[in-house]
């Protein structure tokens, strides 16, 4: 209690150690969080080492666009090398009769399978619907707008203009393809998207494969080129042309334009890190120097030098330690950002 109320005595000194160490944790754990997360965190998914995303690179342009329905198809036959396909059409906002914005995302009713994720509750989509269209929720979604109720299954429930029956919920931190989307409803293909597809050409598909067992990326990419060039596109056939396939593991889009940014607020941090350690050096100095009449007074009631400096390792380890926990209880938020 003598530390704190010497501590209480100096404001300034407290605060600026706290503050400190609050910054310091703070951004070296975000930085650090948001380094794991993009390259290490579990993904959610069974075996997400085989998972891997195809896409057609208009390498003249460095842009990258999906599949269209016949290529993935076309995908899914090569058995020796994909041991399944899915394809997500890009996610669509639609409100229901409350007023509430839905990321809802039509995708291929097997998605469950590739993915190796079983629903927790009620069942999977299936792709001949004879109840007419299925809705499976995620499972925030479920808590957040259905109180986590099992009697959600069965109910129907409108988005936009369509009346679905939901029909299943999924587990806890599943996200596809990422947390954005709240409900997943099976892809049937509108006229227009037969018309276009018919056309031949690329698509919207967001398309994720698993690589068959002991099947590399390389050959996964070499399996995708051969699709290409059995099309029916002339702008896909064409080996020198801007299109070519490209294949990259799923994890790859999330730390893809992110990860050297995070490198770069790392190396930031370090520096910030060297910046406190000045700062607390400075501030238990200055401590010091202000309170020698008190350390004279102390050697006189017989005070040795060791004492003193444990007195002052403790009156900075205090406030060090509020501001450790203060900044740590930030982090969540700061990887959030």
């Amino acid at each position: 209690m003598t530390t704190v109320r010497r501590l209480l005595r100096a404001p300034l000194y407290s605060f600026g150690v706290i503050l400190s160490v609050a910054l310091l944790v703070l951004v070296n754990g975000s930085a650090l969080g948001g380094l794991w997360a993009l390259g290490w965190q579990p993904l959610p998914y069974a075996q997400p080492e085989r998972l891997v995303q195809l896409r057609i690179d208009l390498k003249d342009i460095d842009f990258q666009v999906g599949l269209s329905p016949t290529l993935l198809d076309a995908v899914r036959a090569r058995r020796e090398t994909f041991a399944g396909a899915i394809g997500a059409a890009p996610v669509k906002a639609a409100v229901d009769p409350g007023g509430r914005v839905w990321h809802t995302q039509r995708i291929s009713a097997d998605f469950h399978q590739v993915l190796g994720v079983a629903p927790a509750l009620g069942r999977a989509l299936d792709g001949a619907e004879a109840g007419g269209p299925a809705l499976l929720l995620s499972h925030a979604t479920w808590r957040a707008q259905f109180d986590a109720s099992a009697e959600v299954i069965g109910q129907t429930w409108r988005i936009g203009e369509v009346d679905y029956r939901i029909v299943g919920v999924m587990p806890a931190g599943f996200a596809w393809p990422d947390t954005r989307v709240q409900a997943w409803t099976a892809f049937a293909a509108t006229a227009e998207e037969r018309a276009t597809d018919a056309a031949g050409g690329f698509g919207q598909f967001e398309v994720a494969a698993r690589l068959a067992p002991g099947v590399t990326i390389a050959q996964a990419q070499g399996a995708l080129a051969a699709v290409l060039a059995n099309s029916g596109s002339e702008f896909l056939r064409n080996p020198e042309g801007p299109a070519r396939a490209d294949v990259r593991p799923w994890r790859a889009q999330f730390s893809a334009g992110h990860f050297q940014p995070l490198l770069l607020v790392q190396a930031s941090a370090l520096l910030l890190l060297l910046i406190a350690a000045t700062n607390l050096a400075g501030l238990a100095l200055d401590r010091m120097l202000a309170r020698r009449r008190d350390h004279a007074v102390l050697r006189a009631l017989g005070a040795v030098p060791r004492q003193l400096r444990a007195q002052a390792a403790i009156e900075l380890a205090l406030p060090a330690a509020i501001g450790a926990i203060v900044g740590a209880l930030l982090v969540p938020a700061g990887i959030a950002l």
